[in-house]
């Protein structure tokens, strides 16, 4: 799921109540296993909210994996993310650990 960040304010606004009822549907029609979240921080905390809302009941919160470019795990863990896909070798297969070793974004993420 890709979640932009509005820059108008209204949009913040309305934005915020459409992501409360995406992860509530998520959760409760869907009946996802997970939700993979790409874009912005702020609209991930909100899912990660919701979802957290939900713990105790049934169905229960999903385990939300960031999926976007990594710019601080601190934050990321912050805003209730249980987990981050990093992806390596520019989405090539990757063949061997040869081919991991020379990949940028492996060596700073997963060092």
């Amino acid at each position: 799921i890709i979640i932009p960040d509005p820059s108008d304010p209204t949009a913040v606004l309305l934005q915020s109540s459409l992501i409360t009822s995406l992860s509530t549907k998520i959760r409760t029609q869907a009946k996802a296993n997970a939700a993979f979240i790409s874009g912005g921080i702020p609209a991930m905390k909100t899912f990660c909210n919701e979802q957290e809302v939900a713990r105790g009941n049934f169905p229960g919160p999903v385990p939300v994996i960031f999926c976007d470019q990594v710019q601080d795990m601190g934050e990321i863990a912050e805003a209730g993310a249980e987990g981050v896909l990093v992806a390596v070798c520019g989405g090539n297969e990757v063949s061997s650990v040869d081919d991991l070793s020379s990949d940028a974004a492996w060596s700073k993420n997963c060092h």
